[in-house]
């Protein structure tokens, strides 16, 4: 699952500068692209996202919280918070699959507590509350 989004982040930053015909048309090779950034998805997709502090992350690549939040979303197209939103997203998709997991618990894994910031994050992007997508795909099943 985080695989998915770094494999995509990187994707559409791949530019090869000799030859300009080779050039990606994704969205994200129009951002500017800066290394700061790319070791911190590396470091998000590679730690607990419940326990980032976004203060010392900034810290870490040498940057106020601030300058941090306004690079990255120059570079990547969203902020900190919702890229780590999706990859919460993508983290319960994956967990809603199975039925013999509590929603509840669900919910706490991904980061959302109470439960119901959970449900009201994921109806507003999917549609659908965890418990109707979970019955549509025991459906599709």
């Amino acid at each position: 699952m985080n695989k998915l989004i770094s494999d995509l982040y990187i994707e559409g930053l791949e530019i090869s500068v000799p030859d300009l015909k080779k050039v990606s048309i994704s969205k994200y090779s129009e951002l500017r692209y800066d290394p700061r950034i790319r070791k911190v998805i590396n470091q998000i997709l590679n730690n607990n996202l419940n326990t980032l502090n976004w203060a010392k992350v900034a810290d870490s690549v040498g940057l106020s919280r601030a300058h941090f939040f306004r690079l990255f979303s120059n570079s990547t197209g969203v902020s900190p918070t919702t890229f780590t939103n999706t990859l919460k997203m993508e983290q319960g998709l994956m967990l809603l699959s199975d039925l013999n997991l509590p929603i509840q618990n669900i919910a706490e894994a991904v980061g959302f507590v109470p439960m119901n910031n959970f449900t009201r994050f994921f109806s507003a992007h999917q549609g659908v509350t965890p418990s109707k997508y979970r019955k549509v795909m025991d459906i599709v099943k």
